[in-house]
């Protein structure tokens, strides 16, 4: 039972989701700050259930693939309640997205071949400035002198160009090892 305590964090980092979609959905300035608190829980429960599957030897099959999803699908429901409240550009969720994509896809293709891309630093960080933006755009408005909302955008700015950069590099590993399988 102790071994399954990451994958019932994990688990639980997803049923938040839908608490962050109604207290965004009837935005106040309390419901941001509720809602970057739920973010901040997320962020923490995503950093205990990853050292406690390594602590607990109970890394899973199952947590490697909830774990990065309960990541994404949290950006990704996120950055749909910022767009609701016209608080972000498209264009972010969409570079955010596509990138995502990219990046699952090529790990998709490198696993098939027996390829193993493991995350990156840069994957780590971005999803960490991913996470503060949005809590800025959820929070918003000025407090203690200082704009959420700028701040919150420059950091969401800044991971994405983190999140394409790392994307290229993921790219740069594979491709000699896809042109080589692929010319047999």
């Amino acid at each position: 039972m102790v071994k399954q305590i990451p994958n019932i964090i994990t688990v639980s980092r997803l049923m938040l989701l839908p608490v962050i979609v109604y207290l965004m959905w009837y935005d106040t300035v309390e419901n941001g700050w509720y809602a970057t608190g739920l973010l901040v829980i997320i962020g923490l429960g995503d950093l205990v259930d990853g050292y406690l599957a390594r602590k607990l030897d109970a890394v899973t099959n199952t947590g490697k693939i909830v774990d990065p999803m309960a990541d994404k699908l949290t950006i990704l429901v996120s950055t749909l309640m910022l767009l609701h409240l016209h608080r972000l550009n498209v264009i972010i969720p969409i570079l955010i997205l596509s990138r995502e994509i990219i990046v699952i896809t090529l790990r998709a293709v490198a696993a098939s071949e027996g390829i193993v891309i493991q995350a990156s630093n840069e994957g780590k960080r971005k999803t960490a400035l991913q996470m503060f933006g949005i809590g800025g755009l959820f929070i918003y408005y000025d407090f203690f002198g200082a704009s959420a909302k700028y701040c919150g955008t420059f950091l969401l700015i800044l991971s994405v160009i983190l999140s394409w950069y790392s994307a290229i590099k993921y790219i740069t590993v594979f491709l000699p090892h896809w042109r080589k399988t692929s010319s047999l």
